[in-house]
């Protein structure tokens, strides 16, 4: 087999086979809404605070989620209810991030939790 016909079979076979790939579209996340929940003013060492803080990643995601309780249709509810399960566990996680390197009391830690729509 020449040279030729070997790189053709080779290119053939490689194009096909990056055609075959699913096209992955994602959101930019620039894009996506979000809220920023401050604790500035809460001592996260108290669990008063810690609940505090919770609350507030809880109602950020509602908000960002429009997941307010209202009536709409079952479809929209489930979908919104979604977003702000996966908002909150957002919210939970990026605290318990900070609970856990103990940042909060630094003058140059952030003193926001960024939740985002889903």
């Amino acid at each position: 087999m020449s040279k030729l016909a070997l790189i053709s079979a080779a290119a053939l076979f490689v194009g096909s086979s990056l055609s075959a790939q699913p096209v992955v579209v994602r959101a930019n996340p620039e894009n996506l809404p979000t809220i920023r929940v401050s604790f500035a003013d809460l001592n996260l060492a108290s669990t008063s605070g810690q609940s505090r803080l919770k609350h507030r990643i809880g109602r950020a995601a509602a908000d960002v989620c429009e997941y307010n309780h209202s009536r709409m249709p079952l479809e929209e509810e489930l979908d919104a209810l979604g977003c702000f399960k996966q908002a909150r566990a957002g919210g939970l996680l990026q605290m318990n991030d900070i609970l856990e390197k103990g940042s909060w009391g630094s003058a140059f830690a952030a003193n926001t939790i960024v939740i985002t729509r889903m």
